[in-house]
């Protein structure tokens, strides 16, 4: 996410000084913040969900491993033979 907002940050200000002013490049360099926070925080966000599903799956793993009722999922009762 950091290097994202800084690399949104100096894009900006070179886009932002191409147009010649101290104050482009400073706009530039708001918006290129901005847009690049948002961008790193969307990355980071969807790294983060990607690292606790496979956390997820390897805990439900482990427990019906070991003879536990994986929550959610409610082994069917097993009919006794005649």
């Amino acid at each position: 996410m950091v290097t994202a907002t800084l690399a949104g940050a100096a894009l900006g200000a070179l886009a932002g000084a191409v147009g010649g002013n101290s104050s482009d490049a400073a706009t530039g360099a708001v918006v290129g913040t901005a847009l690049g926070a948002g961008a790193g925080s969307a990355m980071s966000s969807g790294t983060a969900w990607t690292a606790q599903r496979r956390y997820d799956i390897a805990y439900q793993q482990c427990l019906y491993a070991k003879g536990n009722v994986i929550p959610g999922y409610y082994p069917q009762p097993v009919q006794p033979l005649p």
